[in-house]
């Protein structure tokens, strides 16, 4: 996640310490879950923005689904786009 010089990010970590999430306030915010194996499921990027309606607030900028069909973790595992 990028952000200005001396941008403040914030980091939070799954039980298993792999990211979770990560925030600079106020501008862009990322979050990753995870599946029943511990590995990443989805990822979704906000950034702070102001609507058409004139109201600021998060806007989706992206979102990813991770899928596989075993439990490896090979390069034949699949991105798509949710």
């Amino acid at each position: 996640m990028r952000g200005s010089a001396g941008a403040r990010v914030v980091n939070g970590f799954h039980a298993n310490d792999l990211i979770a999430s990560q925030a600079i306030g106020g501008v862009a915010r990322a979050s990753w879950s995870l599946d029943v194996t511990g590995r990443f499921a989805t990822y979704r990027s906000e950034a702070w923005t102001t609507g058409a309606s004139g109201t600021r607030g998060w806007q989706e900028a992206a979102t990813k689904v991770n899928c596989s069909d075993s439990d490896s973790d090979s390069d034949a595992d699949a991105d798509v786009p949710a």
